[in-house]
């Protein structure tokens, strides 16, 4: 009996690391260093984070004075959260870190910069990268998570995402800027929200994923010059904004408008013509409710949609009646047999 429940108990501190024992271990060292060293660690432990498999919460704070490397030696490190702190730039580089917090598992809190070479691996259904700091944010290894495990962005901070990322959840934006630099960058997401204060550049061509939807909320999507992107259905439920590149094209496979206005950027072309910049294509056909929802920035409100899928600015009002007065007045003249007069 002794021996099934040590059994037991072992296979429950394997599966919730978290359970074994939790500390916090600050960063400790002017230098660049292993991860797995105990001195180079300050906190409630002598050990260092993620040590024997635990969860715990790594800090990298303002003791650094130059950009420093912290390198992880063993893989995969298990820690509940991972926060930075500071003016100068930290690199994690090595393996693969799994987090196990139900919060907000990676905070940026400094204004300097921060390159994540490690790999990600999401341990909870719902994740939250985020931080109070304005510093970028570079993750160059791969967030993965499956089975589904969402990703939420948060904060003020400017998150690169330069790898092709392979978790599978849905994607959500709430606030800060989240960049697209590579192809597949949200290549497996299941779908993606873009909330009020949150932006989401596209900075690579095919960098999300054909099927996936994206919800605007409120938030900003944003075109890099030269960037076509293929994109699920777009459903508008606040007034929302898209800021096109001077080249390049955003595809999307259908539309849903709840009332709200959609505000588009940058556009530039003749109306009623295919545009000369930055294009927007849906594939689907759009009510007249839908198209008088549009408006692109320096045109009158509204849009119209073109053989090809591509969206356009509607002509002026004053046109309009313009040329529908000279027809008019042709066609009366025709009716009446009257010529127009060359003037001598």
């Amino acid at each position: 009996m002794f021996r099934g429940r040590s059994i037991a108990v072992l296979l429950v501190l394997f599966l919730c690391p978290s359970l074994i024992r939790a500390h916090t271990g600050t960063w400790n060292v002017d230098a660049n260093g292993n991860w797995e060293v105990d001195t180079n660690w300050t906190g409630t432990s002598t050990k260092w984070p993620g040590d024997n498999g635990t969860a715990d919460d790594a800090i990298f704070g303002n003791v650094i004075t130059a950009n420093r490397t912290v390198t992880q030696t063993t893989s995969p490190i298990s820690i509940n959260t991972i926060t930075f702190n500071d003016d100068n730039q930290y690199t994690i580089t090595g393996g693969q870190l799994r987090l196990f917090s139900s919060g907000t598992q990676f905070n940026q809190n400094g204004t300097g910069s921060v390159v994540i070479g490690s790999s990600f691996l999401l341990q909870q259904n719902a994740n939250t990268f985020g931080g109070t700091g304005t510093g970028t944010v570079d993750f160059n290894g791969v967030i993965d998570g499956a089975n589904p495990k969402a990703l939420a962005f948060s904060g003020t901070g400017i998150f690169n995402l330069n790898a092709a990322n392979t978790y599978t959840g849905t994607t959500t934006v709430n606030s800060g800027n989240v960049n697209l630099n590579i192809a597949s960058a949200m290549g497996s997401t299941a779908s993606i929200t873009l909330n009020t204060g949150g932006t989401l550049l596209i900075n690579a061509s095919n960098a999300i994923k054909d099927a996936a939807p994206i919800a605007m909320a409120g938030g900003t999507l944003t075109q890099a010059n030269g960037v076509s992107d293929t994109i699920g259905t777009m459903t508008l439920t606040s007034s929302s904004t898209i800021n096109l590149g001077t080249s390049g094209s955003l595809t999307f496979a259908n539309t849903s408008f709840s009332g709200s206005t959609l505000t588009i950027n940058n556009w530039t072309g003749s109306v009623n013509s295919s545009g000369t910049g930055g294009k927007i294509f849906f594939n689907s056909s759009m009510s007249a409710q839908t198209l008088a929802g549009i408006t692109f920035t320096g045109y009158t409100p509204g849009a119209l949609v073109l053989s090809t899928g591509e969206v356009v600015p509607v002509p002026e009002p004053a046109t309009v009646m313009a040329g529908f007065f000279v027809v008019s007045l042709l066609g009366w003249r025709a009716r009446h047999g009257l010529r127009l007069r060359p003037i001598a």
